[in-house]
């Protein structure tokens, strides 16, 4: 199964650390899925694929963090399906 997510930074002016990551439940980086340590001010759309298979866990939560700050959360739970 895979899961297609997107992100949106919005940057104030100069230039930002800015990425994103695939988190576990514990707060531990799975996996980096973008990363840019001089960003350039303005809005910019991250798409981002996830294969479920390869992670175990029940849930992860893909964070965007600008200069250390987190501006997006999306959280994706695992179903089992019989």
């Amino acid at each position: 199964m895979r899961n297609v997510g997107h992100g949106a930074l919005q940057q104030s002016p100069g230039h930002q650390d800015a990425g994103g990551g695939c988190f576990d439940d514990r707060g531990t980086l799975v996996r980096e899925i973008y990363y840019n340590g001089q960003e350039k001010p303005g809005m910019h759309h991250l798409t981002y694929h996830f294969d479920c298979d390869e992670y175990q866990d029940s849930v992860y939560h893909f964070k965007i963090i600008r200069d250390d700050q987190v501006s997006m959360v999306n959280t994706l739970r695992r179903v089992e399906r019989d």
